[in-house]
């Protein structure tokens, strides 16, 4: 019996790929901003910095704006928003 020897990147083609923060250090960010913690929380709690906090934030609210508009389109001022 052949073994699978193939071996896969978590960082390559996922939103760890530009990072250089540690994956563990970016799972808790996301986890963090899906629980509606504060940055200031983590921030004092993951111990990284109020900006590398913000960004992870702002990627988050971005990237769940495109999933619901994706899910969801409607109109705004007379156009249609789709994908």
């Amino acid at each position: 019996m052949a073994a699978c020897r193939n071996e896969v990147s978590v960082r390559i083609g996922t939103v760890f790929e530009r990072s250089k923060l540690a994956i563990r250090t970016v799972l808790l960010l996301l986890y963090f901003w899906s629980m509606r913690r504060t940055a200031e929380d983590a921030v004092t709690e993951i111990e990284v910095s109020s900006r590398t906090v913000a960004d992870w934030y702002k990627f988050c609210r971005l990237k769940g704006y495109i999933l619901h508009v994706k899910m969801f389109p409607a109109y705004i001022y007379g156009m249609y928003i789709a994908r």
